[in-house]
Parts: structure tokens; C-alpha cells; sequence
């Protein structure tokens, strides 16, 4: 017995240094989505410091700082030590709104390099976050209506309408994020209809982030580097992004030619021109920089384009500096993960001044967030423009938004914020209450999604301000209009003492990711069985408070609809550094012959038996017969193409039959029922027979379903 046991470690072990190994080789081919399957398969059976730092650098690639924090803090836990990582960690952090364990982080780097520039700039990015967050009140903002689902970033102006990039259509995916390349499509800005560019602009690989001269005749534009069908990869066998030139001809765009100064060794991309269309400034990690992506700087004379020349320590940081816009005014727009701001890339801007550029300004809230910021565009000095932002987004990818500065505000204004005490993450729905201690007048508002409120004041009055959130009250703060001049802006923080977490989930429409509404959400704390229940709002939102150290089962009710079955823990959570537990609940719409997938249903290699993780999903496919007693349903089982195809549908009948005994046994009447086995007959993606797949491909063909007849 002892050797088996034996056996069975050593073949554990092998499993995870084979998955650690797949996950390594992908991630050096800069196969990052790749990478993450492998590495979270791998570091699920062995503790390994390099791999969990690299899954964290392939979630921060991928644009999930959420995870990419957590696995450089796993990292760290097992042993890794890397001033790069302790680096991205202090900014996934401050990412994640984070601020204060983000100067922890930031105070490390510094004990070991004091002159540390972007350690620096953390901390003040630290000091001044609260101030660049009080600066919310000045831009009101808009997503556009011709987001669509993936990426759509960059936008430029062309005449009355816009330019921009998008990953929405492509058929042909990129190995670094998993999704569709990139192309230049164009969009009335009023308008939710957006077309791809045609002619010899979009080609096999990335397109994207253009501009063009003042007359919209001449367009330059990032692109992949490669030439016919084949991308050049450079020494570091790494493709670059190059700028090329195209020419409008009527409707098309007739490619030109490449800028002079392109190479395979290194980027240059995201142009932006000057009105005379004689100075290109773009963003390059060309040697002789300061750190980085830097911005650089090119001249048309007599006929071509001058040698780049940087643009120095003042503008450029050992960071990124990306996505520059050149305003009519001479301002220089541009995006910058290192210069002092709220996290992620925020937003910045520098007035001409002298033949160069002024002090670099952080742009503030509601432009900047602690997500990606970028790509922002003016054509009248920062009163209005355009720009991109992952910051409300659950996939983490970009959608384009527009900002109309708002009137001048009245005499006297109030901002605040509410904080978690033991996090400093900013509180939503927190009922905050001014009482006017003049006059004894009171007003209450709920705290937005970021934590904050506002009220306005009236001269020469004291106030006081508290605010309550689940029967637990803030702290008190006082201020005081008088002897205040016109235009104060008074900033007040409360803090919130709970020692719960906040489950904050979302009920969404498995098919359009729209919110479901209505949906009756039940909270069950399986170590006491205590259960509660909510209603999701307009926006399928719902929130919990979850005990410490505790396991929880959440499911979903509505007529018309199924629900996924989810689980949440609070198990070996630190409620010092964590205060939300964040959910998605899947929600299917019951329609006459629409197969519906039951998550998580899974079966031993090559049997049939139910096993008791898949048990607990079909007890929810129970209890939906149950409340639905007309609903009849075809249960239905799929394999991957691997193996012959008699051999799949065998496998594939006796798990559907399985699944049906299964659901008799709970209750459920055999004459509600049929059991199918498809085999491999209707695979959902390329995966047939002899195509090369990867894992994750292989198991989303590897479903049980079931289809409603009758209902």
C-alpha cells in the first residue's frame, strides 16, 4: 500500500511539472493566454515561486490585474524574490485601488535602491490619490454606443467622424491574448453602427491606433510587422509593431509605404501629428530611451522624415509612456504607467512651451481610474474629446468613452469618500447624511460605486457628516462653511469599521452578458446553514456580507430562467488587505429547443458514473424541475473529437443515461425526460478530428446539456 502511495505522488508530481513546463515554453513564445492554462493546472498540485511570478506576469500582459495580484503575492508567499515583480505587484495594487499595501511594496524597493524612480513616483501616486479622485466633478462621461464586446480603443478624428481599433470580428486570434486581431474601423460618434476600414489597411495581424492629417487624406497607423502573410521576428524572436502610411482614394485606403525608422529590433507605434502634418511624435523602445516605451519625436524636411530624437527625462519615465495625441493647441496628450497617478495607465498632459513641452499634469477623475486609461483625444483644449478604459469592464477589455467638462461649480461644494477601515476601498451604497448644524436640516445620499458622495453647502453654516452601511455606522466629520472665499472645495473622508466581507455579485445573461434583473439570489453559509436571500436590481447586481472563515453555495430563481450554481469563501482571506469577494451568476433564458450547458459537470477519463462534485450542479437541475412542473427537457452528453467516433457515442449515451437515473433518483418523473448521446457530432469550435487543440479547447466540447421540449 505504501508503494502505491508512493506511486501516485511521483505521478502527481510529474503531472504538475509537465503543466509547469507546457506553462513555461508558452510563456517565452509570448503565448500568454496559453500560459495561464498551464501554469494554473501546474501550481494547483506544486508549489513553484518562478511559475506562480510568471502566471502573474501573464494575467498583468492579459490586462487582469485582479489575478495578476493575487499570484504575485502567491508568489512572493512560496519563496520568489525579484525587484521587476515586487515592482508589478506594487502596481497591480495600486491597480486594485489598493494604495496603502501598494507603499508597503513601494517602501521595499526603495529600502533596497532609495533612488528607485518608480518606487518614487508610487508613493506620491499614493499621496496624491485621493486628490486626483476629488478632481471627479469636472468631466461628465459617456460609453459610446458602438462598443462591442472584446477591445475597442484609440479613437482618432476623422472629419465628423472617428477612427478607432478593435478586436470585434476577426476570425484568426492573437496567441498573447487569446482574442481576435486588431482592425481600424470607422463610426459616426452618435451612431452604434461601426464599419472596418477597406482597403490595404487591415491586414492578417494587428492593425490599429492611427491618425491622420488635418484633411483626412493621409492616414498613419500601427501595425504588426510582417509582409506578405509573414510576420519578421527580430533577434529576440519577437514581433515588432511598425508605422505605415496610407492614402484615402474615395472610399479605400491604398497602403504607401513604411516610416524610414522602423526595424524587426524593436516597436514603433501609435503615431500622432501636429495640424501642419510635419511633426510625428510616436511611442518607441528603441535604444538610447529613457526606460521602456518612450515617446520620440520625427520632422518632414525637405521630403523626409528626420532622424527620432527622445523627448527626454521630463516627459518619459523608466515606464511606459504610450498613446501620444498632439492637440491643436500644441498640447501633448499621452498615457504613462509610472508618472504619478491612480493605477494602470492614467492619462496625462503637457501645454506647448518653448519649442518643447511644460510640466506633465496628471488629467484626474473621471478620465483616470485605477484600470487602464489611454488613448485620449482633443480638439478644443480639454473642454471635450474621447477616450479608452478597461475600468468598467468584467472582461477586462477597453471600451471608448467621451468627456464634456462640466460647468463651473456653484459656491460652496462638499466631495467625500467612503473607505473600508481596514482596507481603504472605496464603499458604494453607504448612506451618508449631512446635518446642517444651523438650521438642523438634514440630507442623506447613498455613496456611488467608487465610494463617493457630494452635497452643496450654504454660507456661513456648520455641518456634520456620518454615514451608515449595514447597520454599522462611519466615523463623524465636521466642516464649516464660514469664513470659506467662493470656489473652496471641501474633501471629507469616512471610514467604515465592518469585520464582514462584501460578496458583490452580478446576475448576467449567459448568452448577451446582458444584467438580469429579478433574480432571486439565495446566500448559503455551509459551515452554520444559515441562508439568506436578495433580489437582483436593474442592474443584476446583488451584494452579500460573508463571515470569516466560512464556505458559501449561492444560487439563482426566476421564472423563465436558469442559474448557475456558484460558490464563495472567505476561507484564508485577510480582511486587512481584502474586503470584496466578487461573483459572476450565469443566467440562461428558457426557450423551446435552446441546450443550455450545466457547468461544471465532469466525468473520470473514459467512464460514465456520476461523481459527487457533478452530483451537487445536477441537485440544482433537480430543484429547477421541481419549481418548473411542466418543463420535459432532453438531457444531452458530448465528447471531444479524440478517439473514433462508435467510441464517442457509446461514452456520450451512457453519461446522458447516467445523468437521467440520476435525476429519477432525486424526484424527478422518468416521463419528463429523454437521454441523448451526441459523441463528437456537434463540436462548438475548430477541435475535429486531427486538429492540433489545446486542453481547454478540447473540454468545452466535453459538455452536459440539456434542451428544453416543453415548457
Amino acid at each position: 500500500m505504501r508503494n502505491i502511495l508512493i506511486f501516485t505522488c511521483f505521478l502527481w508530481a510529474f503531472a504538475a511539472n509537465a503543466q509547469i513546463d507546457k506553462g513555461n515554453k508558452a510563456f517565452e513564445d509570448l503565448k500568454y493566454q496559453e500560459a495561464i492554462e498551464y501554469f494554473e493546472k501546474g501550481l494547483d498540485r506544486k508549489k513553484d515561486p518562478l511559475a506562480a511570478a510568471r502566471l502573474a506576469d501573464s494575467y498583468r500582459l492579459t490586462g487582469n490585474s485582479a489575478a495578476a495580484e493575487k499570484w504575485y503575492n502567491i508568489a512572493f508567499s512560496v519563496g520568489h524574490d525579484s525587484e521587476d515583480s515586487r515592482l508589478f505587484y506594487a502596481k497591480m495594487l495600486l491597480a486594485n485601488g489598493k494604495s496603502e499595501e501598494a507603499r508597503t511594496q513601494a517602501d521595499k524597493l526603495l529600502a533596497q535602491n532609495p533612488n528607485h524612480r518608480e518606487a518614487q513616483n508610487i508613493l506620491r501616486a499614493c499621496d496624491i490619490r485621493l486628490i486626483l479622485l476629488g478632481q471627479g466633478d469636472q468631466y461628465i462621461i459617456s460609453k459610446m454606443a458602438f462598443n462591442a464586446d472584446g477591445a475597442d480603443f484609440c479613437p482618432t478624428y476623422f472629419g465628423d467622424q472617428l477612427i478607432f481599433t478593435s478586436d470585434r470580428e476577426g476570425e484568426q486570434k492573437s496567441e498573447w491574448t487569446g482574442r481576435s486581431f486588431t482592425s481600424l474601423y470607422t463610426v459616426t460618434p452618435g451612431s452604434g453602427l461601426a464599419t472596418p476600414l477597406i482597403g490595404e489597411v487591415n491586414g492578417e495581424y494587428n492593425d490599429g491606433a492611427a491618425v491622420l492629417t488635418a484633411d483626412g487624406e493621409i492616414m498613419y497607423f500601427t501595425r504588426n510587422n510582417y509582409k506578405d502573410k509573414e510576420r519578421k521576428k527580430g533577434k529576440n524572436d519577437v514581433v515588432s509593431l511598425i508605422l505605415a502610411r496610407a492614402k484615402r482614394q474615395g472610399a479605400q485606403w491604398i497602403f504607401e509605404d513604411f516610416f524610414p525608422y522602423n526595424s524587426p529590433e524593436f516597436s514603433n507605434a501609435h503615431p500622432a501629428l501636429d495640424p501642419s502634418g510635419t511633426k510625428l511624435i510616436f511611442a518607441s523602445n528603441r535604444s538610447g530611451g529613457v526606460g521602456g516605451m518612450d515617446l520620440w519625436k520625427s520632422e518632414f524636411i525637405n521630403g523626409a522624415w528626420s532622424i527620432p530624437t527622445n523627448l527626454g527625462p521630463d516627459v518619459n519615465t523608466t515606464g511606459n509612456e504610450i498613446f501620444p495625441f498632439l492637440c491643436p493647441d500644441g498640447t501633448l496628450l499621452f498615457s504613462s504607467n509610472t508618472h504619478p497617478g491612480l493605477g494602470g495607465l492614467d492619462v496625462f498632459y503637457c501645454r506647448a512651451h518653448r519649442g518643447g513641452f511644460g510640466e506633465v499634469l496628471n488629467i484626474g477623475a473621471p478620465i483616470n481610474s485605477a484600470k487602464d486609461d489611454f488613448g485620449c483625444i482633443s480638439r478644443d483644449g480639454l473642454e471635450s474629446g474621447y477616450f479608452s478604459s478597461n475600468a468598467n469592464s468584467a472582461q477586462n477589455t477597453e471600451d471608448i468613452y467621451s468627456f464634456k467638462r462640466k460647468p463651473a461649480p456653484l459656491e460652496f461644494n462638499l466631495a467625500g469618500v467612503v473607505v473600508d477601515k481596514y482596507t481603504q476601498i472605496p464603499l458604494p451604497a453607504v448612506e451618508v447624511t449631512l446635518e446642517n448644524l444651523s438650521t438642523g436640516q438634514k440630507q442623506t445620499v447613498p455613496s456611488t460605486d467608487n465610494g463617493r458622495f457630494k452635497f452643496e453647502l450654504d454660507n456661513d453654516a456648520d455641518y456634520r457628516l456620518s454615514g451608515v452601511l449595514h447597520g454599522i455606522k462611519t466615523t463623524l466629520e465636521e466642516v464649516t462653511t464660514k469664513g470659506r472665499t467662493n470656489s473652496d472645495l471641501i474633501f471629507v473622508q469616512l471610514e467604515h469599521n465592518d469585520p464582514r466581507f462584501t460578496l458583490r455579485g452580478s446576475a448576467i445573461n449567459r448568452k448577451t452578458k446582458d444584467p438580469v434583473a429579478g433574480v432571486e439570489v439565495k446566500l448559503l453559509n455551509t459551515k452554520t446553514m444559515l441562508e439568506e436571500t436578495i433580489v437582483t436590481d436593474a442592474e443584476g447586481k446583488f451584494f452579500f456580507q460573508l463571515e470569516q472563515q466560512s464556505d458559501y453555495t449561492i444560487t439563482g430563481q426566476k421564472e423563465g430562467v436558469f442559474a448557475s450554481i456558484k460558490k464563495a469563501s472567505t476561507m484564508g482571506l485577510d480582511r486587512t488587505t481584502e474586503l470584496y469577494v466578487q461573483l459572476t451568476l450565469n443566467v440562461d433564458i428558457i426557450e423551446i429547443g435552446k441546450e443550455i450547458v450545466l457547468e461544471d459537470i465532469y466525468f473520470d477519463l473514459n467512464k460514465h458514473q456520476i461523481r459527487p462534485d457533478a452530483a451537487s450542479i445536477l441537485d440544482r437541475m433537480v430543484e429547477f424541475m421541481q419549481q418548473n412542473t411542466t418543463l420535459e427537457v432532453e438531457l444531452t452528453s458530448h465528447t471531444d473529437a479524440r478517439n473514433t467516433n462508435e467510441y464517442n457515442m457509446s461514452l456520450s449515451q451512457r453519461r446522458a443515461e447516467s445523468t437521467r437515473q440520476y435525476l429519477i433518483s432525486k424526484g424527478v418523473a422518468e416521463s419528463r425526460m429523454t437521454a441523448n448521446g451526441y459523441g463528437e457530432s456537434q463540436l462548438v469550435n475548430r477541435c475535429a478530428d486531427g486538429v492540433t487543440c489545446t486542453e481547454l479547447e478540447h473540454q468545452k466540447n466535453r459538455r452536459t446539456a440539456f434542451k428544453v421540449l416543453k415548457y
